[in-house]
């Protein structure tokens, strides 16, 4: 349906105006049509439809300008292996290739896989993500247990080193995270975090596994890996 010649005086306004998406454009498009196509906002020019790309299509392609045309790729910073099953609720890290182990016995001589990031070390902008794969075995797990993957700084208590064989070291505030809940059995499922920036203070980082109560007897093997786009 077409309004007829509605004009309005300076400073008037239509307020909450939706244009009704299709997924083909118009017949015998005018100069300055407005069109909503796939959800995307378009404008008529008087010879053809021109589609207003979006900020994140923009951002691309900027990003790709000044990469030389490269396409930015992802690349493992930290990575680190360890499964869970019958644990009670808590805060753990994961060593590479066993169990996870509280935060508060101490790591033994497995080490704790960490990174150690330095903001003067990464362009300015620089995007990073973490990226989890997800391997169960024939049982679900847990459908009450939250369990939550975060990376975060690493900081050494002040009062506690360790005894022997071991070092404590103690999780600050995540970075960023993800959530399982009841992954189905069989299940190998990759899982991504949104893109992120790193804190502007350079530290030790590592990840950390959280549960919010005792969780099931269903082994799930965790594959943690931070990366940063170049």
């Amino acid at each position: 349906m077409k309004i007829g010649k509605l004009a309005f005086a300076e400073g008037g306004v239509f307020q909450n105006i939706t244009l009704k998406p299709d997924t083909v454009f118009p017949e015998n498009g005018n100069v300055g049509q407005l069109h909503s196509r796939n959800g995307g906002f378009c404008h008529h020019d008087g010879t053809d439809w021109q589609v207003i790309p979006t900020k994140e299509t923009v951002e691309e392609l900027i990003a790709l300008k000044l990469s030389n045309g490269k396409i930015p790729a992802f690349k493992n910073l930290l990575n680190a292996r360890a499964w869970i099953n019958g644990r009670g609720g808590g805060n753990f890290w994961p060593q590479n290739n066993v169990a996870v182990t509280a935060v508060t016995v101490g790591v033994g001589v497995s080490n704790l896989p960490v990174f150690w990031y330095d903001p003067a070390d990464y362009p300015a902008g620089t995007k990073f993500r973490v990226a989890v794969n997800v391997a169960v075995n024939a049982a679900n797990t847990s459908s009450t247990t939250i369990v939550t993957v975060g990376f975060c700084k690493v900081l050494r208590p002040a009062d506690l080193g360790g005894g022997a064989n071991l070092v404590i070291y103690t999780p600050d505030t995540d970075v960023v995270n993800m959530e399982f809940l009841s992954i189905p059995a069989r299940t190998l499922e990759n899982f991504r975090t949104a893109e992120f920036t790193m804190p502007a203070e350079a530290g030790l980082y590592a990840f950390r596994i959280q549960l919010s109560t005792s969780n099931n007897s269903s082994t799930a093997h965790y594959d943690m890996n931070l990366q940063a786009k170049f």
